[in-house]
């Protein structure tokens, strides 16, 4: 694509920030194709969540899961007969018996999520398979960060009760704020969500600490969060953007490693931070960079003291 088309797409794109309300405009948006260059690094990351966010409202339109997920005596033929004439009128143009055959596979993605919703309210670990997944990692770590546990959070968790105090750090990461006990906790977390099918098997579970299970949540994109960020006033740099908890796990995860280019860390070598591909932008998904403790370039200004974030997440 022509820079051309790139200045034009992003004078497109600030005239519907305008006006926002106006039909006409946000039509003429439309009809672009979003330049490649405005994804940045992050292109792969930014439409697999687009779509998957699509999917999701797409689904969640044709029949409510928050009904059967809540009241567990109705069944799946109860969703998928209130799934059916929403699925014929949208598929009124095509061959009754493909609109029929549709139907039928979309009650059952929709009946996933309400499944899923269903094992997380009953989901319980015992202590014999949290002892052996803690012991399952020579260097026991949240597998989404790399943020390594301490002593007494690990005897928390073993436990399943808070034994020891456990207070968050004097001086945190300003942009993945840990200032309350449960982000620096031990928690469990399901590789293969139970929302697409996974299970409770030890296989599929894995050690997060509380900051990234909060900001994950029941997320499945970066696009089910704000789009706004917080701003921060730094100590040494001043005003600054401080990116969506999920903008940051995203993007951590997904990467695993440092993306400095001599350098292979990864998770199992400690946690991984945020700094931005461009100096001065704000942390976006698409100026996110992934940086371990020694190459992080923004390793003089990291850490603030915790009262200054004490309302974070």
């Amino acid at each position: 694509m022509s820079v051309a088309n790139l200045v034009a797409f992003l004078q497109k794109a600030v005239e519907v920030n305008k006006s926002k309300w106006s039909g006409d405009v946000v039509d003429s948006l439309a009809a672009f194709t979003v330049p490649t260059r405005v994804y940045g690094p992050r292109e792969a990351l930014l439409k697999a969540d687009i779509a998957s966010a699509y999917a999701r409202w797409f689904l969640d339109g044709l029949v409510d899961p928050a009904r059967y997920a809540a009241d567990t005596s109705l069944s799946f033929s109860d969703l998928a007969s209130r799934l059916r004439p929403g699925v014929l009128d949208l598929l009124h143009d095509v061959p009754r018996e493909e609109a029929t055959d549709a139907w039928k596979e979309l009650s059952k993605l929709a009946w996933r999520e309400v499944n899923a919703r269903r094992l997380a309210a009953r989901a319980r670990m015992s202590k014999s398979i949290r002892t052996e997944l803690w012991e399952s990692m020579s260097r026991p770590h949240c597998y989404l960060c790399g943020f390594r546990f301490s002593a007494a959070a690990r005897d928390n968790f073993i436990a399943g009760r808070t034994r020891r105090a456990v207070p968050a750090p004097v001086l945190t990461d300003f942009v993945r704020a840990r200032v309350k006990p449960r982000h620096v906790s031990v928690e469990i977390d399901h590789v293969l969500p139970l929302a697409d099918g996974g299970s409770n098997d030890l296989d599929n579970l894995r050690l997060a600490c509380g900051w990234c299970n909060i900001a994950k949540g029941r997320y499945t994109s970066i696009y089910d969060t704000q789009s706004w960020s917080d701003q921060f006033c730094h100590p040494a740099l001043g005003w600054v953007t401080i990116p969506r908890p999920l903008w940051t796990l995203r993007v951590v995860s997904l990467r695993h490693k440092c993306e400095n280019r001599d350098c292979g860390a990864g998770l199992e070598d400690g946690e991984l931070r945020i700094a931005p591909w461009f100096e001065h932008g704000a942390l976006t998904p698409p100026n996110m960079k992934v940086f371990c403790a020694v190459h992080d370039t923004w390793k003089a200004y990291r850490f603030v003291k915790r009262e200054l974030l004490v309302n974070r997440l």
